[in-house]
């Protein structure tokens, strides 16, 4: 549904507060599922940057990378997640 609108809102809240580590691994969520593959990526990296104890960026970007045929370096960020749980 609204995709578009949830981008500009987690867009928004990223700059509002950009050490909100939550907001970026969010913002990854819905620009994957826009189809924006790197975008999601990158947000989920800055989510891990920015709160490296925080396992959802981990377990968000595993999925990214698992469907973008990198299985290797998916695995490693689903056991990061499993062992930050």
């Amino acid at each position: 549904g609204h995709i578009t609108e949830a981008i500009e809102c987690y867009e928004t809240a990223t700059r509002l507060a950009p050490r909100f580590a939550a907001a970026h691994s969010n913002l990854g969520l819905v620009l994957k599922e826009r189809g924006d593959v790197a975008g999601a990526v990158a947000r989920y990296r800055r989510a891990i940057e920015i709160e490296p104890t925080f396992p959802d960026p981990y377990s968000n970007l595993g999925n990214a990378l698992k469907d973008a045929g990198r299985l290797d370096e998916a695995i490693e960020c689903y056991a990061a997640a499993i062992k930050l749980r």
